[in-house]
């Protein structure tokens, strides 16, 4: 969530001295010398401001489901993953990131996978001593994603199983 966030005051930034320059190139030239420049000038200083607006809105709004998730959490682990797609595995470099797994989705450092927003419905959940595979998608386009972390007793695999029942609504499965 940490990068989230430093991606948005980078666009913030980068909006505010986009402005800076672009009342500058527009206040040192002639406008009646040079009435072209300024109209090409203040548009390409607008769709650059309209395009950076875009993105601040985009990591405004993703940061906000980060939130939900991290309040919402089930579970919060340090953790590796790989992720599959109907079958074919493409593995994540195994750097152990910060994980939080909720009802809402699976925040994974600065990336997000949403459940039950846009029709993204959590299929199921398989639970083993060293992992946590979450299948989800819309309709038959299936993803997975498995969280590796350290071993777990019985006792706390059974806990974490209870939980996502309640909270999900998915029994899951335990290996």
């Amino acid at each position: 969530m940490n990068r989230i966030t430093t991606r948005i005051k980078y666009i913030a930034a980068s909006g505010s001295m986009t402005i800076l320059i672009a009342l500058f190139c527009i206040n040192s030239y002639d406008m009646t010398i040079y009435p072209t420049r300024i109209w090409l000038v203040s548009i390409f200083f607008i769709l650059l401001s309209m395009g950076l607006l875009g993105f601040l809105i985009h990591e405004i709004l993703k940061l906000r489901i980060a939130r939900m998730i991290v309040e919402n959490n089930i579970i919060h682990i340090q953790a590796a993953t790989s992720e599959s797609t109907n079958g074919q595995e493409e593995t994540i470099p195994t750097v152990y990131l910060e994980m939080f797994i909720s009802c809402f989705g699976v925040l994974l450092d600065s990336k997000i996978i949403k459940f039950n927003i846009n029709n993204i419905k959590l299929k199921g959940v398989n639970i083993g001593k060293e992992y946590i595979m979450l299948s989800y998608g819309i309709d038959n386009n299936t993803k997975r994603i498995k969280i590796i972390h350290s071993a777990l007793s019985k006792e706390e695999i059974n806990h974490i199983a209870e939980i996502f029942c309640y909270e999900t609504g998915i029994t899951p499965t335990i290996e």
